[in-house]
């Protein structure tokens, strides 16, 4: 049996016991330490836990702020991230500002590579935020792709 194929059949035995699948879920029936969940869901000390909650929620808000953009009157108005993951050179993370990615083309083409790297197996958000930043690029005149 796969490792995948043993995670689905203790998910789905919490699905069977509850009626449903939810994280809160998860969590309380992985806390006891026998359970075979544990380890993967408690997979940090408390504090380190604490600390990747933190950088999560972080995360969560600068990709929460939006900017309005309207390029011209009679274009169509959009809200757009005000903040875009972009990969540096050492192959780190961080967050530039949109007006920035739009009017940078080396910074666009990092967007753009964080994106494409990080759908792999994502939902829509990397594809939104794609288009987002093409769009802001396009504005521009610049022709991220």
């Amino acid at each position: 049996m796969s490792k995948q194929e043993g995670l689905r059949g203790h998910l789905d035995s919490i699905y069977r016991a509850h009626g449903r699948l939810t994280p809160k879920l998860v969590v309380a029936e992985a806390r006891p330490k026998g359970h075979p969940l544990h380890g993967i869901v408690f997979d940090r000390a408390p504090r380190e836990a604490a600390e990747a909650w933190y950088r999560h929620r972080a995360h969560e808000l600068i990709q929460s702020v939006r900017i309005v953009y309207q390029p011209a009157p009679g274009f169509e108005v959009r809200k757009v991230r005000a903040f875009h993951c972009v990969r540096t050179e050492a192959n780190e993370y961080l967050y530039e500002p949109a007006e920035k990615v739009a009017g940078d083309p080396y910074a666009a083409h990092a967007a753009l590579s964080a994106v494409s790297d990080s759908s792999a197996g994502s939902s829509g958000s990397s594809a939104r935020n794609a288009s987002e930043i093409r769009f802001a690029a396009s504005r521009r005149g610049l022709n991220a792709r």
